[in-house]
C-alpha cells in the first residue's frame, strides 16, 4: 500500500493531551471515518460545532496526518496498517506507537 507523505506541522499545545486521547484521535480518523468535530466530540468532550474541529485536527496535524489519510485503514487491522506504516520512507513511529495502545 502506497500512503500519503507526511505533512508535520508543530502544535504548541500537542502535549496537553494524554497519550490516549491522542491514540483515539489517531485510530478514529485513520480507521473509522470520523471527522474533526466528531473526534472534538467523541475524544475530547469538547463541543465540535464550537471548536469546529480544530482541536483534533491540530493533534493530526502535529502528526503529519492530513486529509488524504482520512480513513485510509478501513478495512485493515491495526497490524497490517502498522505493517503498512513501517514500510513507508516516511517516519510514522509517533502515530505507531500510539495505534499499539489498541492492539
Amino acid at each position: 500500500m502506497l500512503l500519503p507523505h507526511l505533512k508535520i506541522t508543530p502544535d504548541r499545545l500537542f502535549d496537553t493531551y494524554t497519550f490516549d486521547q491522542k491514540a483515539k484521535i489517531v485510530k478514529g480518523f485513520l480507521f473509522d471515518k470520523k471527522g474533526h468535530c466528531q473526534l472534538d466530540t467523541e475524544v475530547l468532550g469538547l463541543d465540535g460545532q464550537k471548536t469546529r474541529g480544530w482541536k483534533s485536527g491540530n493533534v493530526l496535524r502535529h502528526l503529519g496526518l492530513t486529509r488524504e489519510f482520512k480513513n485510509i485503514f478501513e478495512g485493515y487491522s491495526i497490524a497490517q496498517a502498522i505493517d503498512a506504516m513501517n514500510s513507508s520512507p516516511d517516519d510514522f513511529l509517533a502515530i505507531i506507537t500510539l495505534l499499539q495502545s489498541f492492539t
